[in-house]
């Protein structure tokens, strides 16, 4: 790593970290947070999820580029705001989380933006960029996986084989490695189906476990078995603890399960939301971000104030935040009519979808592993959820419920022959061999230097060439060189 800028790879800035779960991804951003803090280089750290964004104490992507969706496109307020423009054209790196999550179009777009503030016709304006993620991941929801944007191959991937877990976590990891790939052992299928022995013996329904389901009618069916056992004041009334959501279309109330499953396009308000007290739920806004709730803050309620108001106690990074939350209302079009909706920004969280799971830490879960996990990427997700092999129950088990998408295993293979190309281009004593990220300090020998440097990994410098030159052509760039060089360094 020290020579590294040097190699003729280093005059392209753009990389893709990446690794299975507990291999070093979150420890890396932090480092290379704090290496840029130290050069007083001003950075844009970003996520497509509100939960990913806090995890890494950054920013939405719609909320750092002040992107508004459309049907069909993207499009952004900073190209019309002066302040917005020249705050954007002050970033000198660009670090993107959870990029599986991350629309091919999405990433055009964000590296148009950038090109086009800075007046330069090369990825993301030639400005540094660092994409951080796991292609086994769930893809986006909406558009083309990621690594069908052109821009994707600039980047030059890098990653993360070791896994950092404790010893006892060892055997879980490879397990997750195996689903991840499609590719279950013996011995992986035998461990599996133990646990659905030991569920099916020991079934009783808990709160104390976060259910994983494929389809959400599911995830709903088990929110109202476990709010049923939930105890009740007795002077609250059985109808005030459901709170029904308010639909109009084009001036008119409806009832709310008659469009629901229509509704649930333009808007994540439930139609109807258990509010006992005791029950767990998840916020469903970013409005709050500021305050470390975001959209996937899983919280209690603790109190019900009104029919309008409840007060939540969720736990946040420094400590508890207990807040009044109120309904809020969704304003959207409707086949062509003005439509709204107005609830509490809330859904039941004993059980929750896969999709809502991803870039969650949870103590403990619950997951099916059978034909309710439809989509690729989902039972991977699900069971990485999960902190050890210990703190999971599967419910069942059919190997077809583990999907892996073929296009992702082509992309991944061809990642590597990129890297083992820069890699074969390396001296042996210009790669630094990190061996326990969360013990740097006691792992001096390993890395043969001291606790300081170890903590500054990585490190971009930016210098200007002069013979840089771009061509276009079938309106797609292609970059021969670029304004910038990455250097990584110890």
């Amino acid at each position: 790593m020290n020579t590294w800028g040097k190699q003729e790879y280093s005059k392209y800035p753009y990389f893709f970290l990446t690794g299975s779960a507990g291999t070093g991804k979150s420890f890396m951003i932090n480092q290379l947070i704090t290496s840029l803090t130290d050069q007083n280089k001003k950075y844009l750290l970003m996520a497509p999820t509100g939960v990913a964004a806090n995890n890494i104490n950054g920013q939405t992507i719609h909320a750092a580029l002040h992107i508004r969706n459309t049907q069909n496109y993207f499009e952004t307020l900073s190209y019309y705001n002066i302040q917005q423009r020249q705050e954007l054209s002050k970033i000198e790196v660009i670090i993107i989380d959870e990029i599986s999550m991350v629309s091919a179009n999405l990433l055009t777009f964000i590296s148009s933006l950038f090109a086009k503030i800075n007046n330069i016709p090369a990825p993301f304006g030639g400005i540094p960029t660092l994409l951080i993620g796991d292609l086994a991941q769930l893809p986006p929801v909406n558009g083309q996986q990621v690594f069908y944007a052109p821009e994707w191959q600039e980047f030059y991937p890098l990653f993360l084989t070791v896994s950092h877990r404790q010893e006892n976590d060892r055997l879980f990891y490879n397990i997750l490695e195996e689903v991840r790939f499609g590719s279950i052992s013996l011995q992986t299928k035998r461990l599996i189906e133990e646990k659905v022995l030991f569920y099916q013996q020991n079934n009783v329904a808990s709160i104390n476990t976060t259910y994983i389901n494929g389809f959400r009618h599911e995830a709903d069916s088990i929110n109202n078995l476990i709010c049923g056992f939930l105890p009740v004041l007795k002077d609250i009334s059985s109808e005030t603890l459901i709170s029904i959501a308010d639909d109009y279309i084009n001036h008119t109330q409806c009832i709310p399960k008659e469009y629901d499953k229509q509704f649930r396009h333009y808007t994540n308000l439930p139609s109807e939301l258990i509010i006992k007290e005791g029950a767990r739920v998840m916020f469903l806004t970013n409005k709050l971000f500021n305050e470390e709730l975001c959209n996937g803050s899983i919280g209690v309620i603790t109190k019900l104030i009104d029919e309008n108001h409840i007060e939540v106690v969720f736990p946040i990074k420094s400590g508890i935040n207990q807040v009044i939350v109120e309904k809020t209302t969704a304003y959207f079009n409707f086949n062509g009519a003005p439509a709204h909706r107005t609830q509490f920004p809330l859904q039941n969280a004993f059980a929750l979808t896969v999709h809502k799971t991803q870039g969650l830490t949870l103590p403990h879960a619950t997951v099916s592993l059978d034909a309710q996990m439809f989509a690729v990427g989902q039972a991977y997700v699900a069971m990485s959820q999960a902190t050890s092999w210990n703190n999971l129950e599967i419910r069942s088990f059919d190997q077809d419920a583990i999907k892996v998408d073929n296009a992702m295993l082509i992309e991944l293979d061809r990642l590597k022959q990129k890297f083992n190309s820069m890699y074969s281009s390396l001296n042996n004593n210009d790669i630094l061999d990190l061996k326990n990220f969360n013990n740097c300090y006691e792992k001096n020998d390993d890395i043969n230097t001291n606790s300081s440097e170890s903590l500054q990994i990585v490190k971009f410098s930016e210098q200007k060439n002069s013979d840089d030159y771009y061509e276009e052509s079938n309106n797609m760039i292609n970059v021969e060189s670029s304004e910038s060089k990455y250097e990584a360094n110890k």
